[in-house]
């Protein structure tokens, strides 16, 4: 039964991590990071890259909106995700751990 538990646990830390990551910086030999060379491409980050842009005095141009709703959509696609997550494999993980006995369980 507690191999059953961490398996599955494993399997949900591996899936959210995944889910954290969604576009990672290539990897360079040796395991060196490059932030220099290699732009990031987070979301986060994108989203305040055009904060940046859009937060001066001339207004805000087309190309910057048509930005923000590319991201939007992004961000819909990967929320939807993670709601999957949280409604499908959390929720089955805790009901395993309910019918195991544990008190303790994953809290979104």
């Amino acid at each position: 039964m507690a191999h059953e538990i961490s398996v599955q646990g494993a399997a949900l830390v591996a899936e959210l991590e995944n889910w954290l990551i969604q576009e990672p910086q290539a990897e360079l030999p040796g395991g060196v990071q490059d932030y220099v060379s290699v732009p990031n491409r987070l979301l986060s980050t994108q989203y305040l890259y055009l904060k940046m842009a859009v937060d001066q005095d001339p207004p805000v141009t087309k190309g910057a909106e048509q930005r923000y709703d590319e991201l939007n959509a992004q961000w819909s696609g990967l929320k939807a995700d993670f709601n999957r997550m949280l409604d499908g494999d959390v929720g089955q993980f805790n009901a395993l751990l309910k019918k195991m006995g544990v008190d303790q369980q994953v809290r979104p």
